[in-house]
């Protein structure tokens, strides 16, 4: 059976390329660095007096590009605070696991690091962690999106910070929608009866690749409604089976979607980015996907007329319905050794605050084009400068609806675990696999 403790494997990631090595001397801050982290609570003052220098990794090689964010944030901040340098490093995430077990057992993690929430878990309870929860005062928390600090908090303690929102949802055409008289369905009787409506129109109902087996984030929260998180820490304890009801119910879903023609007949070939085309173009009426390609959506010329929701829910299901997936993009978490330097850790708090203040906000919306874990009414940006899709997002992004802990394949720590459920989605999708057949082999995963 698959372990569930385990320190680091291959899921979580960091980063080689150096951002600030070389400050000039000991500048004081401007009163811009003293605003920002006022608006995001109170924190110890930097030192202005020496240079310090904290480690962050960071899961991509490309940081840069990958996470513009981070590296304009830190960009700022270090204007900010000259004497301040935040160096980066990534690697692929196939290298990072490694590392960061062989820099546990040294007690050398860095002062800022990625990993998957299982593992943060695991190295909270192991003492490897940092808890900085005396600096999460009431206006920081007041600040953030609902679930937001969830995603670090382990056993009522703070330990690290977010960094921005990779949340998953499911998107609609509402011009199809309302061509053909149909409600954005909220419910799967309204969701299949739309299904049926557009396959009888010629109207592909779902862009969805197989081809792509790692396009499937629309139904994380589907198994979620289904009892993945209530079940999975049984499962991997070898105390429970993939091959249950609640999770043959979810994946009958998905065959009943296939049985219905509600996927594209090329859907083994097709690709994600073909699939996105496709609904850009006003060609299918949903597609599933995250904050990510939003900026996509909004220079298509379908962009006003999208809309999007949490997805389906399900009467026959017993575990929760109304639940989100604002993953957050996962967290940034502080090693131990912090706490022996409180010059780096109230840099580190300073530069997280900052990061959540308004002016880092404006750099992650308007800079960065990424969404910050902030409330529009904390922060107040003029969202009508934005995009149509993107404005939207925000909006239900701001809804008080509960989120799932994390992507499954973040949650369970074990690298390969991903590629198994992908596949069996992938398998009910295009029939090649019966729901029972891919819940077995997600069991002969567990059982290796």
């Amino acid at each position: 059976m698959k372990k569930l403790v385990s320190l680091f494997l291959a899921v979580c990631c960091v980063g080689a390329l150096v951002s600030g090595c070389n400050k000039a001397g000991n500048a004081a801050p401007t009163s811009s660095a003293a605003q920002s982290t006022a608006q995001a609570g109170s924190s110890a003052a930097v030192n202005t007096s020496k240079n310090i220098a904290i480690s962050v990794m960071i899961n991509s090689a490309n940081w840069k590009s990958d996470d513009p964010w981070l590296a304009l944030t830190i960009d700022a901040f270090e204007k900010l605070y000259p004497n301040v340098a935040l160096n980066v490093t990534g690697y692929e995430e196939s290298e990072e696991g490694k590392k960061l077990m062989i820099m546990a057992q040294s007690d050398s993690l860095p002062d800022i690091f990625w990993t998957g929430k299982q593992d943060a878990r695991n190295m909270a309870k192991a003492g490897e962690l940092a808890d900085i929860s005396q600096y999460y005062d009431s206006a920081w928390k007041a600040r953030l999106l609902s679930g937001a600090l969830d995603q670090f908090t382990f056993d009522g303690k703070q330990y690290g910070a977010n960094r921005i929102v990779s949340a998953e949802m499911w998107y609609y055409n509402k011009a199809l929608f309302d061509k053909y008289k149909l409600t954005i369905p909220t419910t799967w009787d309204q969701f299949t009866s739309d299904i049926k409506v557009f396959k009888q129109n010629g109207i592909t109902p779902i862009a969805q690749s197989a081809k792509d087996n790692w396009a499937q984030w629309g139904y994380y929260v589907i198994q979620a409604r289904y009892g993945f998180f209530s079940r999975i820490d049984n499962i991997l304890a070898g105390k429970d089976k993939f091959d249950n009801p609640d999770f043959i119910s979810c994946f009958t879903r998905l065959q009943e979607l296939k049985d219905m023609g509600a996927y594209p007949s090329n859907i083994s070939t097709i690709t994600y980015n073909q699939c996105l085309d496709m609904f850009d173009a006003g060609k299918a009426a949903m597609i599933n996907t995250g904050t990510w390609d939003i900026s996509k959506m909004d220079a298509s010329s379908n962009a006003g007329n999208i809309v999007m929701n949490w997805g389906p829910t399900f009467t026959g299901s017993k575990y929760p319905q109304n639940i989100s997936s604002k993953v957050y993009g996962t967290a940034l978490y502080c090693g131990k050794n912090i706490l022996k330097d409180q010059d780096k850790v109230n840099a580190i708090i300073a530069y997280f605050k900052y990061k959540d203040s308004n002016a880092g906000c404006d750099i992650i919306l308007n800079q960065a084009k990424c969404i910050p874990c902030v409330k529009l009414d904390q922060f107040n940006p003029d969202i009508s400068k934005l995009g149509p899709v993107t404005q939207k997002t925000m909006t239900i992004l701001n809804d008080s609806v509960p989120t799932i802990p994390d992507e499954p394949g973040v949650y369970v720590t074990d690298s390969s675990f991903i590629d198994a459920l992908w596949n069996s989605f992938a398998g009910v999708e295009t029939g090649t696999m019966t729901p029972k057949q891919a819940m077995d082999a997600l069991d002969t995963w567990n059982a290796n």
